[in-house]
């Protein structure tokens, strides 16, 4: 019995012990990876504002390769993310969002970058797993993005961030590049369609507590509330001359996206 009550009290300080080591583990921060969300995009900060990496002075640029002016519904594209600067080694992170500030488009990760979610906005970031060192003052990441099916709005527009450091294994004297590009997206309607969506209108706007949907459209809708940085504040289905009740609502402006297989369709109101 002795030796069966030893037995049980080591078994649980294994437990205990792996349990505490798993905690640890869990609250140590990724160190080859950037924090999430400082691209500096609508809602976010960049490394340098949220005193990841400040106190540095290179100079130099960054810029997203790969990207025609339009891009195709679903079409894979190959990129680059190139800096060039003084600094000795480099490090980025990109999201990529549409005409609404939310997710747009799906990045597939390559040598030396990973991607990941964010936990505020649900943006999809991409980032290096690994500081590169610059060679002849440029590094290069090279990753790919898939365009989206369907998009809110006609364009999507990437930030992204470099960083320029001093390779001394700390965050001191570092600071970031920062850039943008826009690309339109080509999503072509039928005239029928095309029809359909302009004939949805929203009422009253200005709204107090209730506003109407009417269209031509028989079936339901699929419907998503957001406000101006992105983030869903209602959601479901609304059909020709039915109310949605946004009386629990902040004052503002949001945005009513209308889901449909063909594409999003976009009504903007001032909440009163």
């Amino acid at each position: 019995m002795r030796f069966i009550s030893k037995l049980q009290d080591h078994m649980k300080f294994i437990v205990y012990s792996s349990f505490i080591v798993f905690l640890f583990v869990q609250s140590v921060m990724e160190p080859r990876n950037p924090e999430l969300e400082v691209t500096g995009a609508p809602g976010e900060l960049t490394c340098a504002k949220s005193n990841c990496h400040s106190g540095g002075s290179f100079v130099g640029t960054v810029n997203l390769e790969g990207l025609p002016d339009t891009i195709q519904p679903g079409q894979t594209y190959n990129l680059n993310f190139v800096q060039k600067s003084n600094a000795l080694t480099s490090g980025f992170e990109i999201t990529s969002l549409d005409a609404l500030n939310m997710r747009s488009g799906t990045f597939v990760a390559g040598a030396g970058s990973g991607v990941a979610i964010g936990r505020t906005f649900n943006r999809q970031y991409i980032r290096q797993i690994s500081a590169r060192a610059l060679t002849n003052g440029e590094s290069v990441y090279s990753f790919s993005w898939k365009a989206p099916t369907s998009l809110n709005g006609d364009s999507i527009k990437f930030y992204f961030v470099g960083m320029a450091a001093n390779d001394n294994g700390k965050n001191t004297f570092d600071n970031v590049l920062r850039g943008t590009k826009s690309v339109f997206f080509q999503n072509v309607l039928s005239s029928s369609q095309e029809q359909l969506m302009n004939s949805i209108t929203l009422s009253p706007n200005p709204v107090s507590n209730y506003f109407y949907l009417k269209s031509d459209i028989v079936e339901p809708i699929r419907y998503q509330i957001i406000d101006l940085i992105g983030q869903e504040v209602l959601h479901g289905f609304i059909s020709n001359g039915n109310k949605v009740d946004v009386s629990n609502l902040d004052q503002g402006i949001y945005h009513l996206i209308l889901k449909f297989s063909s594409g999003n369709q976009i009504k903007s109101f001032l909440k009163k």
